[in-house]
């Protein structure tokens, strides 16, 4: 059994408190997040949370027009940059160059102040941290900070998300695993994954749902894996279509999905109208289409926040693969908090998305490696015996101490829900 502590982030606009909580502790305890070097304001995050996604999506178009003074400070944020080095998103050239770098220092460096000294005395005995984040904390990935000088917080501890207290007891209740004599095995996994029109690999893209079959049939034999690839049935797969998907959801313990997200654009002001761009059962948008287009027009493509929250799931772990490239890139992350909170709402014990444009390679190498290990059964027991928690922990040190080792890579998915 793991040693836990959980701890909750109130910001506010001067200041950011922490309140740690603690199975032994009669009471819980309250802490400022600062160090030396000053405290951690509202502000401050919000600059990091667009230094941040101008850094991997590239800045918006015609950004110099824009008149918001606060583009310019995170810009400005250590280490400073001009613009033109951040006027275009993360490229596979660029990621395939072993000198790639873009460093971070203005959030990495802010570990010291979010967990201050005091805080850390009582973290000595835990491996897994629960953090409810507040505000621009949620557009944010802990994984990545710095817990020692060569440390990030994730070869640390362990990680998992809530929104809130409340949502994460909810979770907690309606995990399996956690029922009266179950062992916990998936029975049935649905796998969906659908490519945009014109992407320029749909077939890697969509190898998802047979990846995730592969791994099933070998570290768990007994389980049933239902395929939905592309925009159409070829043969005898069906697609990956809104309503094929919103029909299976219910029926399966754990539900991968790899696809594209569509977030905010200039015609979506409600964060329940961004989501996830599948098929109508023959063809699938672009994603400068579907940002483009109403919510109403769009429906028929886009598994919405609003769809998600209408369905009654069961499952164990949901998994959104979603390169989120039709997202705005300033945006506060209203809209991934949205999706999160559906799902979580529609009834699955917990979840798996990512802060930001994923790469297809290392992300589905990380997803893998999370499988391979979560999904292994123990030879007596016929059960799983490596929580989620751990399962993404070790998939996300195994891409830091190899090939993908900049914190793009790896620090973008974060579990969110029940951990086990």
């Amino acid at each position: 059994m793991s040693n836990l502590a959980m701890l909750d982030y109130v910001v506010a606009p001067d200041a950011t408190h922490v309140v740690l909580i603690k199975q032994d502790f009669d009471h819980p305890l309250i802490f400022e997040a600062c160090d030396k070097s000053g405290k951690v304001t509202r502000e401050m995050l919000e600059l990091c949370a667009m230094r941040l996604l101008i850094d991997f999506h590239g800045l918006p178009p015609d950004w110099d027009l824009n008149p918001n003074p606060k583009l310019r400070q995170a810009l400005r944020l250590t280490p400073a940059v001009t613009a033109t080095k951040r006027n275009k998103p993360v490229l596979e050239r660029t990621l395939i160059n072993p000198k790639f770098r873009y460093d971070m220092d203005y959030w990495t460096q802010l570990g010291s102040r979010l967990f201050p000294s005091p805080l850390r005395s009582h973290l000595e005995d835990c491996d897994l941290l629960i953090i409810i984040p507040h505000g621009p904390l949620h557009a944010l990935p802990f994984a990545m900070l710095a817990w020692s000088e060569n440390e990030f917080l994730v070869e640390r501890f362990g990680l998992t998300h809530a929104p809130s207290l409340s949502s994460l007891r909810f979770c907690r209740e309606r995990n399996p695993r956690r029922a009266n004599g179950a062992d916990g095995t998936l029975r049935r996994v649905l796998a969906a994954a659908v490519a945009a029109d014109g992407d320029q690999n749909p077939a890697f893209f969509e190898a998802d749902a047979g990846r995730l079959a592969e791994i099933c049939r070998i570290q768990s034999p007994n389980t049933r894996v239902l395929q939905l690839t592309g925009a159409k049935q070829q043969n005898d797969r069906f697609p990956a279509s809104k309503s094929r998907i919103m029909e299976e959801a219910a029926a399966h313990d754990l539900i991968h999905l790899a696809c594209h997200g569509v977030f905010g654009g200039d015609q979506a002001i409600d964060p329940l109208d961004s989501g996830l761009l599948v098929s109508d059962g023959q063809t699938v948008l672009s994603l400068l289409g579907a940002a483009a287009m109403t919510p109403q027009d769009r429906h028929h493509w886009i598994l919405s926040a609003r769809d998600i929250f209408a369905l009654s799931l069961q499952a164990n772990l949901v998994i959104l693969r979603a390169c989120s490239s039709g997202r705005s890139a300033l945006t506060s992350g209203d809209e991934l908090l949205g999706l999160t909170r559906a799902v979580l709402y529609a009834g699955a014990a917990s979840l798996i998305s990512s802060l930001w444009n994923v790469h297809q390679k290392s992300s589905q190498l990380l997803l893998s490696l999370f499988y391979e290990t979560w999904l292994k059964l123990d030879a007596a027991t016929g059960s799983q015996v490596i929580p989620k928690w751990k399962a993404l922990q070790q998939a996300q040190i195994a891409l830091l101490k190899g090939e993908y080792v900049h914190p793009f890579h790896w620090a973008a998915f974060i579990l969110i829900g029940d951990w086990v």
